[in-house]
């Protein structure tokens, strides 16, 4: 968490205003608040307490459920009309597929249900689960992919390209703005929203806390922040500076050892072909932690034979030299492993970093594949 490259924060807001933050952030975590307690990891802390909230089918239920279902569109249900507001935790829809919680709103002679999939910091696999929460949910039901932690920032149903699935995304700061207005109304809310609002501010301010942990033997952990989600956070504001066009063009995920923001366009997108090579694999890029990281999806081939992915990594190694950046050769090419990685440069996680990365993979990373493919079928001949 140390390499940042940049002090947005810092030159925003004062020190002391940081140090608050720090302070009150730290001071929560090790509070006895139910959240940090049972841990904000949890899917069931989270989605146990909306359905508490609204199990006591009194007015704030109706008035928490009506929110709830006009959130997409403004539909408008008053929770006059509501008669009734039935929650069932963990709800089997079909066999092999539990949904976290179905809301179902009796009013006025008619039903309306809300299917809700919360994640929080999830690895992915999220498409899949909610298109199978979609095809197992009635027609009418509102099917809402909630996220509270670092899979917010892995790509939502707006990125999804599957068809079939229905979900809206259902974000923090709505799960705030939904439960705020009630907050005296329920014993269990002030300190729910405290920890929805200290998730904000991890967020909002993560280069700066991450600079004051380091100056002040502060841990990282210790102002509540979990594995990969500082890295999610961090490359959410790094895919923000980037121009507007280029924003769906970067994925962030996890991956085995490293969260991951991957150029998809060079991935599995419409650029894949220019980092094809004819019987080794195909390259691409992506930002690791304070890294961008030449890899390599190797071909069923290479995979076979390994002697043709050391060769591809020996042609690469005198090519790096080129590339603008500091890059160093990588070569673990241990077959058969799917993916490997040919080198890596630092990049810093700012607006200069964005730029960076905008013009390396629409200008730089295209020419390199080209001079490699070049000298593949040089060795060749």
């Amino acid at each position: 968490m140390s390499e940042t490259g940049n002090t947005v924060e810092s030159s925003t807001h004062g020190g002391g205003r940081i140090e608050g933050i720090a302070e009150r952030l730290q001071r929560n975590v090790s509070s006895q608040n139910y959240v940090y307690a049972v841990g904000y990891s949890l899917e069931r802390v989270h989605s146990g307490t909306l359905a508490a909230c609204l199990r006591a089918d009194d007015e704030c239920s109706k008035a928490i459920g009506a929110a709830l279902w006009n959130w997409p569109d403004g539909s408008g249900l008053h929770p006059h009309q509501i008669s009734h507001v039935e929650v069932q935790h963990e709800f089997k829809l079909a066999p092999g597929c539990v949904t976290d919680l179905v809301v179902t709103l009796h009013a006025e002679g008619t039903t309306r249900r809300i299917v809700m999939e919360y994640k929080v910091d999830g690895t992915g696999g999220h498409e899949d689960q909610c298109l199978r929460t979609s095809r197992h949910s009635q027609a009418a039901d509102r099917v809402y992919f909630v996220t509270l932690g670092g899979a917010e920032f892995l790509d939502g149903p707006d990125r999804w390209k599957g068809e079939g699935h229905r979900a809206v995304h259902f974000r923090l700061n709505h799960m705030v703005e939904l439960l705020q207005p009630q907050c005296l109304r329920r014993a269990l809310l002030p300190a729910y929203l405290e920890a929805l609002h200290d998730e904000q501010l991890r967020r909002e301010h993560c280069f700066a806390l991450a600079q004051l942990a380091e100056s002040n033997s502060r841990c990282a952990s210790k102002l509540g922040y979990r594995r990969f989600d500082w890295w999610y956070a961090a490359y959410e504001h790094l895919r923000n500076w980037l121009p507007a066009a280029e924003q769906n063009h970067w994925s962030i995920w996890s991956g085995t050892n490293n969260a991951v923001m991957n150029w998809r366009l060079g991935f599995d997108g419409p650029q894949r072909d220019c980092g094809g090579i004819d019987g080794t694999g195909s390259l691409y890029i992506e930002v690791r932690n304070d890294r961008l990281v030449g890899c390599v999806a190797w071909s069923e081939q290479a995979r076979r034979d390994s002697a043709r992915a050391k060769t591809l990594v020996s042609i690469i190694r005198p090519l790096l030299s080129d590339l603008p950046g500091d890059w160093t050769p990588v070569s673990r090419v241990a077959a058969p492993n799917l993916y490997g990685t040919w080198g890596a440069t630092k990049v810093s996680l700012s607006a200069e970093g964005a730029a960076y990365l905008s013009q390396f993979a629409n200008e730089h990373f295209p020419r390199f594949c080209k001079r490699v493919r070049k000298a593949v079928a040089d060795r060749h001949d």
